[in-house]
């Protein structure tokens, strides 16, 4: 395994996903019985705010448990490391620098390019530019 690379940080994100065939249930269960706000609906997604995190449900014909979002400042720097370091890609869509992975202990998560902020600078950032649901 490599070393860090100090200008590489991986930071997790306010967002996790899930995969399930069913939007239309998974609306009724997430929005209604649990409560969560509805903030993003199209064919292939839907967005839920929780609180501290976004619940991203994407529809797919196979159910995937939550996955965890973490933030890259270069896509392409941490693609290379990832698999440098043994990790598989599962997923991934360059065009909205984000992907899915395999860690060496089968654990999938995903990263997504979010440029640095200047110092100072708010977090204004809604997550709907590029989140977990793109990948399918």
């Amino acid at each position: 395994m490599s070393e860090p690379d100090p200008a590489l940080r991986f930071e997790s994100g306010r967002d996790v996903a899930i995969h399930v065939p069913d939007l239309a249930r998974a609306r009724a269960f997430y929005g209604g019985v649990l409560g969560f706000r509805l903030i993003l609906e199209d064919a292939d997604k839907l967005a839920f705010q929780t609180g501290a995190l976004t619940l991203w449900v994407n529809r797919d014909e196979q159910v995937a448990s939550y996955i965890p979002s973490f933030d890259v400042p270069s896509y392409e720097r941490a693609r290379e490391h990832l698999i440098a370091n043994g990790c598989r890609i599962l997923r991934e869509s360059p065009a909205e620098k984000a992907l899915y992975f395999v860690d060496p202990f089968g654990i999938v998560a995903d990263i997504i390019e979010k440029p640095e902020k200047p110092a100072g600078a708010a977090d204004l950032s809604k997550r709907g530019d590029a989140a977990p649901g793109i990948l399918l």
